[in-house]
C-alpha cells in the first residue's frame, strides 16, 4: 500500500527522512564533540608546556641555588 507523503518507508515502517534527519543530527553532535575534544586537548597541551617550561625554570633556579650551596658546603669542608 503506497503513501502519499513522499516519504519512503523502511523495512522497520520507520519514514526514511526522519532517520536521515537523526543520523544528521547524530553526526553533527559528534563533529561537534570532535571538535570540543580537539579544543580541549589543544588547549591542555598548550598550558602543559607553558607549566612544564615555567616549572623548569623554576627548577632550574632551586636547582642552581641548590648546586651552589652543595659546592659551598663542598669547599667549606675541603
Amino acid at each position: 500500500m503506497p503513501n502519499h507523503t513522499g516519504v519512503i518507508n523502511m523495512a522497520g515502517g520507520r519514514p526514511r527522512r526522519q532517520t536521515i534527519q537523526a543520523a544528521n543530527g547524530r553526526f553533527k553532535l559528534k563533529n561537534a564533540i570532535n571538535t570540543i575534544q580537539l579544543l580541549y586537548y589543544f588547549i591542555i597541551h598548550l598550558s602543559g608546556a607553558v607549566v612544564k617550561t615555567f616549572l623548569f625554570f623554576l627548577i632550574l633556579k632551586k636547582m642552581r641555588r641548590l648546586v651552589g650551596y652543595c659546592c659551598n658546603t663542598v669547599l667549606t669542608v675541603f
